[in-house]
């Protein structure tokens, strides 16, 4: 079958009892097994001489894959809903790429905090080792005078 393009009918006027997906559209998708096959009639029409390529098509295995992208029978891949289920799926992916993008830039401040509070510690460290090197100084000194007489 041919076509220029196929445009399935999605007015709210022809559905009823209209829902949000009552689950995971990214994790029907992951269940999916993409596979790579041969059409029986096309291995017949190359085994039977007839001069053809033999394409490599790929796609789902209907009796294998979720019922949300299948017939009820199991021997078709229903391409709308399998398109639609994908859509809520990116969805999903670039909610969570935003959500991540936010924690991405709440750690970098943090990390920004964080390394301008070790500059501060590291300054003050400095300070200390100076003071420290002075204070011995001192002491030094103090123990170095001749007591003094009464």
């Amino acid at each position: 079958m041919w076509a220029q393009e196929f445009i399935p009918n999605s007015s709210r006027k022809l559905k009823t009892d209209i829902e949000d997906l009552p689950f995971s559209a990214l994790d029907k998708i992951n269940s999916v097994n993409i596979k790579q096959y041969h059409f029986i009639r096309d291995v017949e029409r190359f085994e039977s001489g007839e001069s053809i390529t033999l394409p490599i098509n790929y796609g789902m295995i209907a009796e294998e894959s979720d019922d949300v992208f299948t017939t009820p029978q199991k021997d078709a891949v229903t391409l709308y809903s399998s398109v639609a289920i994908s859509i809520q799926g990116i969805q999903e992916v670039d909610f969570k790429v935003k959500n991540l993008q936010f924690d991405h830039g709440m750690l970098k401040q943090e990390v920004h905090a964080l390394k301008e509070q070790l500059e501060a510690e590291k300054l003050e460290k400095v300070s200390m080792k100076a003071e420290i090197a002075k204070l011995k100084v001192l002491v030094q000194q103090l123990i170095n005078e001749e007591p003094k007489q009464p």
